[in-house]
């Protein structure tokens, strides 16, 4: 009783020491510093000075200012030390390296540079060519940056967009001496895919022309060369009248009794100009203006010439004039179309009208016309407009073949049928167009197939 833990120890082990088979450790040199802790009573609680208080309160690092704030700082109250004025010429070596890179990406970036001067950049501050002096405070830079900004958004944006979108309103028109808009002539090529009847190329809008067929080719008319007349003291410059050209275009009114006519003057001379063209009617009908015409160059007129009166019997009306230009005259003659009797034929099928010819009801006179065209893939169109035609409806058609159909109630109900047949030639849109006309009135059939020959594709 009363014997610790070592002494146990030792008695265990003194029989294995006297056997010589285990050697007694040798005991270290017992401490006093820890005597102490036995007398410590764990049972009672600890008191709250011996207790390490526990902090539950929530503590958030402030942020940092910025490196320019921070420098603005150290200048505003060191502004006469060496270091503020070492971090100062840092400063500025940076800034003129950074404008050193700016310039060279722009100079090497050749779209960045279009781009910007397109929407007008530099006026923001924004392009390579802008030189803004660095920020001396936080503050004054903030202002600098949202005065840049407003300016942008009042200014600088909406006229820049203005430009790139070319919201600017388009010129007045120049107006000749009569009031007119001076008329302007253009390339061949152009002017035979531009409508020329009206100024600027486009033609008045017809009261029937959604139900006409829409687009009407041009007609030529016919230039008697050998009745060419000086009408100037001096004379102009020699005109081979054989390269001049003379095109109409034939508008009907709602009842189909008077016509009016658009007139285009072709110039395929390769040197002289025709100046101050105009074209005189011998009915009494008043004079239409073209204006000048340049080589290898077209206009259309300013003004539409007449109305002209139809008549309902089955000839065609012959309009009779004078075309005038640099002092000389030369007699023209325009065979208005047939075409003023005929209608749509509406609801006709591939199958009646195959039923139709079979059947020998009618008599039908045919008529074929071959022409060269600079697009063939608008000839069927065309035609249709001129002839006041309906395509007919379960034909396997596309742009180069159809078949098209119209009645003239005025003629004893009397049948167009059309077959049209285009062939390219060039590879570039030209070709040639065959126009099969069948029609049970005789003349009516004839004096169309000779109005699809004067046509001007």
């Amino acid at each position: 009783e009363g014997r610790d833990d070592e002494e146990e120890e030792d008695d265990i082990l003194a029989p294995a020491a006297a056997s010589g088979k285990m050697k007694p450790k040798p005991r270290p040199a017992r401490g006093k510093e820890f005597e102490g802790l036995a007398k410590v009573d764990l049972t009672a609680p600890l008191r709250e000075d011996e207790v390490m208080p526990r902090n539950d309160q929530h503590y958030v690092v402030p942020e940092r200012p910025p490196p320019t704030a921070v420098a603005s700082m150290e200048e505003g109250e060191g502004g006469g030390g060496k270091k503020s004025k070492k971090k100062k010429k840092k400063k500025e070596k940076k800034e003129k390296s950074s404008k050193k890179k700016e310039g060279s990406r722009s100079a090497a970036d050749p779209a960045q540079g279009a781009t910007a001067d397109l929407l007008d950049f530099s006026g923001l501050g924004l392009g390579p060519a802008a030189e803004t002096p660095p920020p001396t405070s936080a503050t004054s830079a903030a202002a600098e940056s949202s005065s840049a900004l407003a300016q942008a958004t009042n200014n600088a944006i909406s006229s820049a967009f203005d430009d790139l979108l070319n919201l600017e309103a388009a010129p007045a028109p120049v107006l000749g001496p009569a009031g007119m808009p001076e008329a302007s002539s253009m390339p061949l090529g152009d002017a035979m895919a531009l409508d020329l009847s009206m100024p600027g190329g486009s033609e008045r809008p017809h009261a029937s022309s959604s139900k006409k067929g829409g687009k009407k080719p041009w007609q030529k008319g016919m230039l008697k060369a050998s009745h060419i007349i000086q009408t100037g003291g001096m004379g102009g410059a020699a005109i081979d009248w054989d390269l001049i050209e003379l095109h109409f275009k034939t508008h009907y009114r709602s009842d189909a009794s008077e016509a009016t006519l658009s007139l285009r003057v072709l110039n395929r001379m390769t040197n002289n100009p025709l100046q101050n063209v105009h074209v005189a009617f011998d009915n009494g009908a008043e004079s239409v203006p073209v204006g000048d015409v340049a080589p290898e160059g077209a206009a259309g007129s300013l003004s539409r010439a007449g109305p002209f009166s139809l008549s309902s019997e089955s000839s065609p009306v012959t309009v009779r004039g004078t075309l005038h230009s640099s002092g000389w005259s030369v007699p023209f003659k325009l065979v208005l179309p047939s075409t003023s009797r005929l209608v749509p034929a509406t609801g006709l099928t591939q199958d009646a009208i195959q039923e139709e010819l079979m059947s020998g009801r009618r008599s039908w006179s045919s008529h074929t016309v071959k022409l060269e065209v600079s697009d063939v893939t608008k000839a069927k169109g065309l035609l249709r407009g001129f002839l006041r035609a309906e395509e007919v409806e379960g034909d396997s058609s596309d742009d180069l073949r159809g078949t098209l159909a119209a009645d003239a109630p005025s003629l004893g109900e009397a049948r167009l049928l059309v077959l049209v047949k285009a062939k390219g030639g060039d590879g570039a849109g030209g070709g040639v167009i065959k126009v099969d006309l069948k029609c049970t009135n005789s003349s009516l059939g004839k004096s169309l197939a000779s109005d699809v020959k004067k046509l001007a594709f």
